[in-house]
């Protein structure tokens, strides 16, 4: 599934990358120019305890998919 997060902070990132683990495709809809200013990667460095008690530290480069402008869904009948 494709899914577009708005805004690029913490939670969006965490939810975001949750996601991608998960099979689904992730953009991230940012304000113009803010694209360049993130850069093409996610540094993560998260403890992540879903699956165990004591968590496991995850330390990876995330690239990401950032889009600055909307473009409208137009009919053609």
């Amino acid at each position: 599934m494709k899914i577009l997060m708005f805004g690029r902070g913490v939670i969006a990132t965490i939810y975001g990358w949750a996601l991608e683990q998960a099979g689904h495709q992730i953009t991230f809809y940012v304000r113009p120019g803010r694209a360049a200013f993130y850069g093409e990667t996610v540094d993560l460095d998260i403890l992540y305890v879903r699956r165990r008690v004591w968590g496991r530290r995850i330390v990876e480069t995330w690239p990401v998919q950032y889009a600055e402008v909307l473009n409208p869904i137009t009919s053609t009948t």
